[in-house]
């Protein structure tokens, strides 16, 4: 009789075991499964989360990459009269490009591309970094730049003629760093927007005359930059925080140094204002989140209030890739042109554009995209920007002919140049 009832004890204790184990398992799954991470994705979430985390990319054939002196300034011809302008996305030239610089010198990332560059009337940069010698980071860890003056004589052989300050990093080296940067530039004969000493001069769009043509350049950032990834949204409160703290890092106040943190109506303001003093009007944002291809919705909202306001042209960055083309009434946006020359060595990182545009009778007839390999970790790179051509041209600008065709723009592809139609 005992050994039938410790049978039956044995096997209760099993069961209750097993029980346990099961809703401790079960529990498990359903916290995992409860992350926002790992909520269940529409058909649209699930293709944006494809795009946003590319593989690695293998090497180009070398035959399709323009190497140093292949290209020429005969290879960039416009008509009679024109005025010319190219753009270039994200550019930080030290941290991993340093060894680099110091190897073959401050104009080594620009020589496969300097053709281009020198071959525009105008040409104009993301400046993504202080540059400065006295201040030091606001901290030691994490993505921090300083960048030394020096590097400014590769910009200006390069063949930049403005820069923009708009950008998360611009403050990397707090008040100092940042009035250090406006110092330089302003001995290095470099012009920039963007960012000002104060409020009123960050606001201020930058006014030049081309060949008689008075062209305004606006800069700004957009609110959503400091996100990670589209999850946050899931997460209370993450967003406004996020928000709040833009604002603490980098807007310019009436006592600060610093750039503009742009909401719908503050876009519509500058955009105007320069409207009233200028013929053409470039508008240069920094928006979007890193290496995610989708447009962001605040992106859209502070695009068309752009040219609602009177804008003629946007070229945008930060997202270190590149992103869709949009013709919105009749006006391109160019959502992002992706890196430049930038010092790290993130994969995901493997390419943008250059964009050259061609400017007859004082308006915009001609936009031109030249997709560029910035992978530094390929050898073909290195922290040498390369230009494609032949098939991988080709099949950059097809991917970006799929994109655009959602927004309404078309993209012509001709000997492995994208041509926006509008």
């Amino acid at each position: 009789m005992k050994k039938i009832l410790h049978g039956f004890l044995e096997r209760d204790i099993i069961m209750i075991r097993f029980t346990r184990f099961f809703f401790l398992v079960l529990f498990g799954c359903v916290l995992i499964l409860s992350h926002p991470a790992c909520k269940s994705r529409t058909p649209d979430d699930a293709s944006e989360a494809k795009k946003t985390t590319p593989k690695k990319k293998k090497s180009y054939p070398k035959e399709e990459i323009y190497l140093p002196g292949e290209l020429s300034p005969s290879n960039f011809s416009s008509p009679p009269g024109a005025i010319t302008f190219a753009f270039a996305g994200d550019i930080m030239m030290w941290d991993r490009m340093q060894k680099p610089i110091e190897k073959h010198g401050v104009n080594y990332p620009f020589e496969a591309t300097a053709a281009l560059l020198q071959s525009a009337d105008y040409t104009v940069g993301n400046l993504e970094c202080p540059i400065a010698e006295k201040h030091e980071k606001r901290r030691k860890k994490g993505f921090y730049y300083k960048v030394p003056s020096f590097t400014l004589e590769g910009l200006k052989w390069a063949g930049f003629d403005m820069l923009s300050l708009a950008n998360n990093h611009i403050r990397d080296c707090g008040d100092g760093g940042l009035i250090e940067t406006f110092d330089f530039l302003d001995e290095a004969g470099l012009p920039y927007f963007g960012a000002g000493r104060n409020l009123a001069e960050a606001m201020e769009p930058k006014i030049v005359d081309i060949k008689g043509l008075k062209v305004a350049f606006v800069g700004f950032i957009s609110q959503e930059i400091y996100l990670k990834d589209k999850s946050w949204l899931d997460i209370p409160g993450k967003y406004e925080k996020q928000k709040k703290k833009i604002v603490r890092h980098l807007a310019a106040t009436n006592e600060r140094p610093g750039t503009i943190i742009a909401k719908e109506d503050i876009v519509r303001e500058m955009v105007s204002k320069a409207r009233t003093q200028a013929d053409l009007i470039i508008v240069v944002p920094h928006w979007g989140l890193r290496y995610h291809q989708p447009i962001w919705e605040d992106q859209e909202i502070l695009g068309h209030a752009a040219i609602d306001a009177g804008a003629d042209l946007i070229v945008g960055h930060h997202n270190h890739i590149r992103q869709a083309v949009e013709v919105y009434k009749g006006k391109p946006i160019i959502y992002g042109i992706g890196n430049f020359a930038f010092g790290s060595r993130n994969y995901n990182a493997v390419g943008g554009f250059l964009v050259r545009v061609v400017v007859t009778d004082g308006k915009i007839n001609k936009v031109e995209l030249y997709p560029t390999y910035t992978n530094n970790s390929a050898k073909q790179v290195n922290f040498q920007t390369k230009i494609l051509k032949g098939k991988s041209a080709k099949t950059a600008l097809e991917k970006m002919q799929k994109l655009s065709a959602k927004r309404a723009a078309n993209i012509k592809i001709e000997n492995g140049v994208g041509v926006i139609d509008f």
